[in-house]
């Protein structure tokens, strides 16, 4: 799991990895293989927040990680606005048109 970590688009210090481990495992939750959660769900705000592509698949994977509050605080409000956002922005998989098909199934049922 956390072997994956230098491959995120995202890179932080020891020192920020471990304040973040220690902050989450102060809640008690036992936060080892959460730490990638939380660093891809800031790659996504941070795709989201440079527009960095026209696609909707950082708002739909979002989406999902607001719908189980993984990474993020759970919040069906925010994953619908998120998911919302994705069908505005269509192709949540570009190039895969099973995978897109599936998601737009899920998308439907926030509609």
């Amino acid at each position: 799991m956390l072997e994956n970590l230098p491959n995120l688009p995202v890179q932080l210090s020891d020192d920020a990895l471990l304040d973040l481990f220690n902050q989450y495992n102060g809640d008690q939750q036992g936060a080892p293989h959460m730490v990638q959660a939380y660093l891809q769900a800031f790659a996504y705000f941070r795709c989201i927040a440079l527009n960095e592509n026209d696609f909707g698949y950082e708002f739909y994977a979002l989406g999902e990680m607001y719908e189980t509050g993984l990474g993020v605080p759970l919040d069906l409000e925010k994953a619908k606005n998120l998911y919302t956002e994705a069908i505005k922005r269509y192709q949540t998989y570009e190039g895969d048109s099973k995978k897109h098909t599936e998601a737009m199934q899920i998308l439907e049922k926030w509609l």
